[in-house]
């Protein structure tokens, strides 16, 4: 545990590393929701867009 906590610490204190992590984080917020309207049928798009995948 103490290993990961001076990983954290050590990477809040990386300017650069701590902007890669961010862009990472809102990237895979992303491909979740992305991968989430193309898995579902909830969206308001007609039935034959999906029949083309």
């Amino acid at each position: 545990m103490n290993r990961f906590m001076t990983f954290i610490k050590n990477m809040r204190q990386n300017e650069k590393a701590s902007f890669m992590g961010t862009v990472v984080f809102f990237y895979l917020i992303f491909l979740a929701l992305w991968l989430y309207f193309l898995l579902s049928k909830d969206s308001a798009a007609p039935a034959f867009i999906y029949e083309q995948f």
